[in-house]
């Protein structure tokens, strides 16, 4: 791994292609693979190839036990959505954010995952990007919190703001728990993301 950066921050992506592929060939199970992954979508991604980026992205998750068909359709959005917005309907932002803290390493595998495909999916495919969305704050609630909720919390409250869910009271309300989550989960590297979208899109 440590050779994989050195070589990504380099900018030598022939011999971080030719490194990437050993460990992800040899290593002995899937759980070691996870970084190497993670770096080689960070590759495809430095490198134009946001598909080929988001085809990996999906590819683990599904390993993962995530599994999220790329064809999806604005039905399945609005079944997703649907199941979120029940999942907090009766929720306040305190109750929220007084929810145990995310610790099993395989779900936080998967948010990290859902997080690099959403980054990856933006320009692509819009529903499947809100499809993500709805999969990050889902997870969230049913398994704990990561500093990586705070940034699907903004988006998702973004999200409501669109005509075809158009729930602008929600959207605050989620806006205001990401701005909040960031100081309870530390969260601070997910400041400028959240402060983006809350100031950009929920509170315009």
């Amino acid at each position: 791994d440590a050779a994989l950066e050195a070589f990504y921050t380099a900018g030598q992506f022939s011999k971080f292609d030719a490194a990437v592929k050993q460990p992800l060939t040899h290593a002995m199970c899937f759980e070691d693979k996870l970084n190497s992954y993670h770096n080689l979508v960070r590759y495809l991604t430095a490198s134009g190839k946001s598909e080929e980026a988001l085809e990996t992205c999906l590819s683990v998750l599904k390993k993962l036990g995530e599994e999220i068909a790329p064809n999806a359709d604005i039905k399945s959005l609005l079944a997703e959505a649907s199941c979120v917005k029940q999942m907090i309907r009766n929720s306040s932002i305190d109750d929220m954010l007084d929810l145990p803290k995310l610790k099993d390493s395989h779900k936080i595998a998967k948010i990290s995952f859902l997080s690099t495909a959403i980054r990856c999916s933006f320009e692509m495919n819009q529903v499947l990007f809100a499809i993500i969305i709805c999969r990050m704050v889902k997870l969230s609630l049913q398994h704990g919190l990561h500093s990586i909720s705070a940034d699907a919390f903004s988006l998702y409250g973004a999200l409501l703001t669109c005509p075809t869910l158009s729930d602008f009271d929600e959207a605050y309300k989620m806006g205001r728990l990401a701005l909040m989550a960031i100081d309870r989960l530390n969260a601070f590297r997910m400041k400028p993301n959240v402060f983006l979208t809350f100031y950009g899109a929920i509170a315009h």
